[in-house]
């Protein structure tokens, strides 16, 4: 009987263990308790148990079903029989079709380098090449993400035979795992894939040399993948390591970046120029990875404060918006958008609402609306940037804890043609993150003013006053578009 660690049926399915439901389920009365404990449980390996089985199998899923299927291993009782019947005969000349172990043990030649030892000597597994002097070997390596078929229990010699022998797709390389003798067979190869790996400890990859690709009149990118020459330098990362990508020039392309659609020069929407003609970025995947490098290629060293998607500065032209960079994928670290990922040149798929802007950071000593200086650092950041956890600043001012603690506070200021002397009326002024700041008038009517004064400890109801009436106020506008049902306790 065979006791082996084989668990992969003749069509190469995954044997199912014997210990599961189904398996059980079809096994009862057919083999005893002791049987099953001593010989079956807690393994899925084939076996052969019953007398009438002359190959070892096992179950394995069909479907919804499972079905009894053999093992894929030379009869023992076959070659047993025969080594025995010739050692009985003394010394025997090994007829044909056999392999001779030594002067008296005789084995079938087609057990001959499968992989299993079958002469005591080990004999029919020496110097076992085969197949695989068609095949080119990379010692420590592998190929990944294209594996066919997965064989267990295979030698490298045997795998090449499998490899030579596939039918049902064209086997170009496999990758062999000799500690526990595992077999990946591949339809791709370096040249196809560019995805081979080294450094990898007990692989070894071997590339069908009859399906080697011959990069003579192709590009060879860094990874060994080759493509066609004009697939270089399209914007699109061919090679998958964006070697196609690099030895790119701006001349070469008459490529040129800046910003419109602003009167200030640090935002605008990003406009791109490739060969002569000019276009925009569109904003889908677009973060502020993206726009650090833009706004770092332009000469803004600070990087980016603010991403403005969805057309926030209009195209010149809406009729015809041509779009040049799509779905732009940065690191954050490259020098020019030309070293990011994305689809190529002019491959897009937006509307005329997808242009995207930046605002980028600018050192200055007085920034603009609804920008916040920093203490230190002499940049610009957005309002919204404050207190919320992410350090904007390069001295990390945005984030002080005493500032981002103290509480919101309200007053009334500018009465009079200063601060109010009965301090009942006045502009509304709220203090954030421990800077005053000022209140749109946009919707604030009477409920919103009520409210104010409420909160200041004057009861009954108020009116409010519009257009600056108590002086054009300063600084960040902290509140805009604010309705309130007049009941609240603060705005």
């Amino acid at each position: 009987d065979y006791n082996g660690r084989a668990n992969v049926s003749e069509t190469s399915k995954a044997c199912l263990p014997w210990s599961s439901t189904q398996v059980t389920a079809a096994l009862k009365y057919r083999v005893s308790e002791t049987t099953f404990r001593n010989t079956l449980s807690g393994h899925n390996h084939c076996r052969n148990i019953a007398g009438s089985d002359t190959l070892p199998w096992c179950f394995v899923q069909d479907g919804t079903s499972i079905v009894k299927e053999a093992c894929d291993i030379p009869s023992c009782s076959v070659r047993e029989s025969r080594i025995a019947s010739e050692r009985s005969a003394g010394e025997v000349t090994c007829g044909p079709n056999l392999f001779a172990c030594e002067l008296n043990e005789c084995i079938p030649s087609a057990w001959v380098c499968d992989g299993q030892p079958d002469c005591k000597n080990g004999y029919d597994e020496l110097n076992c090449t085969g197949g695989l002097a068609q095949f080119q070997q990379h010692k420590t390596s592998r190929l990944i993400e294209h594996d066919k078929e997965k064989w267990l229990h295979t030698s490298a010699a045997n795998c090449a035979t499998r490899c030579l022998e596939a039918s049902d797709f064209i086997c170009r390389s496999f990758s062999h795992y000799g500690k526990d003798q595992i077999c990946l067979l591949s339809d791709s190869n370096i040249g196809l894939s560019g995805k081979l790996v080294a450094n990898q400890p007990e692989w070894e990859y071997y590339e069908r040399i009859s399906h080697s690709i011959d990069c003579s009149d192709k590009f060879r990118c860094g990874n060994g993948k080759c493509i066609n020459q004009n697939s270089t330098c399209n914007g699109r990362n061919d090679c998958g390591d964006r070697s196609d990508e690099k030895n790119c020039s701006a001349a070469n392309l008459g490529y040129e970046i800046r910003l419109g659609g602003s009167n200030v020069s640090h935002e605008g929407r990003i406009e791109i120029k490739i060969l002569g003609e000019w276009g925009y970025v569109c904003d889908d995947q677009f973060d502020l990875r993206d726009a650090e490098v833009v706004c770092r290629e332009l000469g803004f060293s600070l990087g980016a404060a603010e991403i403005r998607p969805h057309s926030a500065f209009v195209p010149l032209n809406t009729s015809k918006t041509l779009f040049l960079v799509d779905d732009l994928q940065c690191r954050g670290n490259e020098t020019s958008i030309r070293e990011c990922d994305f689809g190529g040149w002019g491959v897009h798929d937006c509307g005329n609402e997808e242009v995207v802007g930046v605002v980028c950071k600018i050192p200055g000593k007085v920034c603009a609306n609804n920008f916040w200086q920093c203490e230190r650092s002499n940049e610009c950041i957005p309002n919204n940037f404050l207190c919320d956890n992410i350090p904007d600043c390069e001295d990390g001012s945005d984030e002080d804890v005493t500032r981002c603690k103290q509480p919101v506070a309200v007053r009334l200021v500018g009465a009079k043609g200063g601060r109010s002397l009965t301090t009942v009326e006045g502009r509304v002024e709220i203090r954030r993150f421990g800077i005053w700041g000022t209140i749109c008038d946009d919707d604030f009517e009477e409920a919103e003013a009520t409210v104010v004064c409420h909160s200041l400890g004057y009861k009954g109801q108020a009116q409010s006053r519009k257009e600056a009436a108590y002086g054009a106020g300063q600084g960040i506008i902290w509140l805009d578009g604010v309705h309130c049902a007049g009941n609240e306790s603060s705005v």
